[in-house]
């Protein structure tokens, strides 16, 4: 497991990667530094220490090279520099990801810092090295710890008259800088400006909740339509992002595989089954509400349901699967319609990892989607609460919250 620590000099990444060290047991994680680089040592021994110094003492004074050895070596850097610290990277990753699972890496600085020294401190810019920089693969966690250009400034070592890192609006050019690859690349931003407590405490948080999203391989989200279970579920999924988890939103669709085969067989029409089924009319609605529905129908539904979510399952293997709607919501239409089948269906029904019920109060719900019965609504949100309390669901209600308070609990509760 790779876990890297990002930001400017000065950041605090070195006491925040020591007190998060004390997490884990004694000898099973490894603080990888700069100063151990084997490329970076070799590439010292080469050129030589001096080389080095004189060439970051003109970079941070803003001055030109003195010697033609000088300006040799500042020609070298921008064309070797980055592919030593790229191939110095890859070479950790391929150790910890894949020969040494078990083992915890905390990297002080990453991939990612070196695009911003390339191009604040040295001025190399290059597009493929922006490229391969940000395509390079990612750690479990990426922590970038942020700091204010003031608080930069006052924690600079480099404080020699005439260094650049002096200049407020050098700390705030670097700052920028690591500000917008964080949020391009989703980052999590941990402030550390003062109260290094906060940041400790918010770091364990993204690592507990880590442990808890990397193991899931599905997550479904059932309520009322109206509810906001879509919004909810693409919300999740960005917010996966910022945890390296893909994922995919899943949506089973009213468009019955099953009806369309027994169509073309002849068996049904479909074209009648929709206008029996499917109207949207009230009056139709209440109609079928009175009389209720078959057993066949309700299996048609639960039968394409199953075929949509074995696709998904082969399609997406390699995703955490965030299901928008479940087998259960089902369950609460099949009541409504007076099919009584609980048991049947609820005995072969594929568990998702975790399962969250959104609650919305029936006559919001029923402003947002008025093509429906209020009655419906009403009767749905006692048959859901009744449901989740029964299968144990976490219930999260929507009321008085907003979209990031949702997501914020339900990650926080998975």
């Amino acid at each position: 497991m790779i876990i890297a620590f990002i930001g400017s000099s000065g950041s605090g990444k070195s006491y925040l990667i020591n007190e998060f060290r004390k997490e884990f047991s004694q000898g099973s994680v490894d603080i990888i530094k700069e100063d151990n680089f084997i490329f970076l040592v070799l590439f010292k021994k080469i050129f030589g220490e001096k080389v080095f110094r004189r060439y970051n003492r003109t970079k941070l004074l803003g001055t030109k090279n003195e010697s033609i050895q000088d300006t040799l070596f500042s020609k070298f850097v921008p064309v070797f520099y980055p592919i030593f610290i790229y191939l110095e990277y890859l070479i950790l990753y391929l150790y910890y990801q894949i020969i040494f699972k078990n083992k915890v890496a905390l990297f002080d600085r990453f991939v990612y810092d070196y695009l911003v020294t390339f191009k604040a401190n040295l001025g190399v810019s290059a597009t493929i090295i922006d490229y391969f920089f940000k395509k390079f693969p990612r750690p479990n966690l990426v922590l970038y710890i942020s700091i204010t250009p003031k608080t930069a400034l006052s924690r600079n070592k480099n404080k020699e008259k005439g260094f650049i890192t002096n200049s407020f609006s050098f700390h705030k050019n670097v700052l920028e800088k690591y500000k917008n690859m964080s949020k391009e690349l989703h980052f999590f931003e941990i402030t550390n400006n003062s109260i290094r407590d906060k940041a400790k405490k918010r770091i364990s948080q993204i690592f507990k909740r880590y442990k808890k999203v990397a193991r899931l391989k599905s997550l479904a989200i059932i309520g009322m339509d109206g509810s906001g279970k879509t919004t909810l579920a693409n919300n999740v999924k960005k917010q996966l992002l910022y945890y390296g988890i893909k994922s995919n939103v899943v949506h089973f669709y009213n468009a019955p595989i099953v009806l369309k085969l027994l169509d073309f067989l002849g068996v049904i029409s479909k074209e009648k089954a929709y206008k029996e089924n499917y109207s949207k009319n009230l009056f139709e609605l209440r109609k079928l509400k009175n009389r209720g529905k078959s057993f066949f129908w309700a299996f048609l539904h639960f039968s394409d349901a199953t075929i949509q979510f074995f696709f998904y399952k082969f399609t997406h293997s390699k995703s955490l699967l965030i299901f928008d709607r479940y087998f259960y919501d089902y369950l609460v239409s099949f009541k409504y319609y007076k099919v009584n089948s609980f048991d049947f269906f609820s005995k072969i029904i594929w568990p998702a990892d975790r399962v969250f019920l959104l609650l919305a109060k029936p006559k919001i719900v029923f402003r947002r989607k008025p093509e429906n019965l209020l009655s419906f609504f009403e009767f749905a949100y006692q048959e859901y609460v009744f449901l989740a309390k029964r299968l144990n669901f976490l219930i999260i209600s929507s009321d008085n919250k907003n979209e990031n308070e949702i997501v914020d609990e339900l990650i926080e509760h998975i």
